[in-house]
């Protein structure tokens, strides 16, 4: 004889032990044959955040093969959505200092064979027009470079181990900063990221940018009162804070290219 289980959820909530996330008002559909189980068209909340999930998975004595899908959509960038986060990873928020929130959030829970970990995939999909008008997009404030960007637009990818970044890109009034790269821990548990900067950046220097500078590069422009659009074209290096070092290096391989730029004398470079 065969065991089977088809069952409507209502009204429930879930917070996993790996990803402390909660999740309210879940309702979905729940079936099972023998010791196969299947749940689909599930779907939960939290704040203005829409979770959706689907998978299956199998109960045996060797352990539990699974694999689960979950969409996030509209989920706020908050306190609550940190501390779920690996600790690992967190090093890495505090650097950027996100707000807004995130068009939607793809991941995906697996284990192919029994006693093995695991295996979570994420990826951040971000398109700056959606929010917009309402005030809501992805905003960064970087703490070692602390510049607002607004309207960010990404697309990065998460596996243990290695964070891929296809490209990034964010708005202050006319300038834009965009970039690509990844980002993976070092040998003593830091996170290092490996940026190159793509063609798109462009800077307009003002009070604003000039604060958020290094002392170095800030003390240039300022002694010759310079004015204009600055572009960025190479690489640089990242290594993020962790619990025991809390200071960020950088390192810089970079070219700045001046664009109809003004000096104090009026004369045009």
């Amino acid at each position: 004889w065969h065991k089977k289980l088809d069952s409507l959820i209502e009204s429930a909530s879930i917070e996993y032990d790996l990803f402390r996330y909660p999740i309210y008002d879940i309702r979905g559909r729940l079936r099972c044959t023998d010791n196969e189980w299947t749940a689909s068209e599930f779907v939960g909340h939290n704040d203005s955040g829409r979770i959706h999930c689907s998978g299956n998975w199998q109960i045996a004595p060797e352990g539990v093969p699974m694999h689960l899908d979950f969409r996030a959509e509209n989920l706020p960038v908050d306190k609550e959505l940190k501390t779920a986060l690996p600790a690992e990873t967190q090093f890495v928020w505090d650097e950027i200092r996100p707000q807004g929130t995130l068009d939607k959030v793809l991941v995906q829970l697996s284990r192919k064979t029994p006693h093995t970990a695991v295996r979570t995939e994420v990826r951040i999909l971000e398109e700056s027009s959606t929010n917009a008008s309402s005030g809501t997009s992805l905003r960064v404030k970087p703490k070692s470079f602390p510049y607002l960007l607004s309207d960010v637009d990404c697309d990065i990818s998460y596996i243990p181990g290695y964070v891929k970044i296809h490209h990034a890109s964010g708005t202050n009034g006319d300038s834009r900063i965009a970039m690509g790269g990844e980002c993976m821990p070092r040998e003593d548990g830091r996170w290092r990221a490996d940026v190159k900067w793509l063609p798109q950046t462009r800077l307009v220097v003002n009070r604003e940018l000039l604060l958020a500078l290094p002392a170095s590069i800030r003390d240039s422009l300022v002694k010759t009162d310079f004015r204009g659009p600055i572009s960025i074209f190479g690489k640089s290096q990242i290594v993020f804070a962790d619990s025991e070092k809390n200071d960020l290096e950088t390192a810089w391989d970079a070219q700045l290219a001046i664009e109809d730029g003004q000096l104090a004398d009026g004369s045009y470079i």
